[in-house]
């Protein structure tokens, strides 16, 4: 119970250990009784491991359902504007990099991309607190509400120079557009 993914956007997850197969997702996950417990939503595909998958416990779904239904979208989830991944620690290690979580994608649009955020930045802290991993950054975003203001500390390097920044970002609220 309770297992949080990078995939799980604002949801815990429950895991299972029964196989997810192509076009399971969506669909319910059982108990013995026949209870609908939670919707099946991913899977790990990775040669080391075989029948992992997780669901969206049907409590969350159903305050999700009753979001959709009533404003169109989830309220109360907020957005930076990005996407992040996580390099591998012998990438970190061989590269002399000041951490590991990294911009992938800025959102056109958003006070991220005015700000001056940049697809290759590694965020190394958030409002000072040193970022390790994809899943702690999502936590401290979570933490916050549409409005906050919060200061990314980023190491950008660019045409062999590197640089230090601090951006100081407005979270918002994703209306589902």
């Amino acid at each position: 119970k309770k297992r949080e993914s990078s995939l799980a956007g604002y949801n815990t997850l429950l895991q299972f250990d029964a196989a997810v197969n192509p076009g399971n997702s969506g669909g319910p996950l059982c108990n013995l009784s026949g209870q609908v417990i939670g919707l099946v939503s991913s899977k790990i595909a990775e040669i080391e491991y075989e029948g992992i998958g997780f669901a969206i416990p049907s409590d969350e779904l159903l305050e999700i359902v009753k979001n959709l239904m009533e404003h169109g979208y989830v309220t109360g989830r907020v957005r930076l504007g990005i996407t992040v991944s996580q390099y591998e620690n012998y990438i970190v290690t061989a590269n002399n990099l000041p951490g590991s979580v990294y911009v992938v994608e800025v959102a056109p649009g958003t006070d991220a991309a005015t700000q001056g955020v940049q697809g290759g930045d590694i965020i190394t802290a958030i409002d000072g607190q040193a970022i390790t991993s994809t899943s702690q950054m999502v936590s401290i975003i979570r933490s916050h509400k549409a409005g906050d203001k919060i200061k990314l500390s980023i190491y950008r390097k660019k045409g062999g120079l590197t640089n230090t920044l601090t951006i100081t970002v407005t979270l918002y609220e994703d209306k589902g557009q």
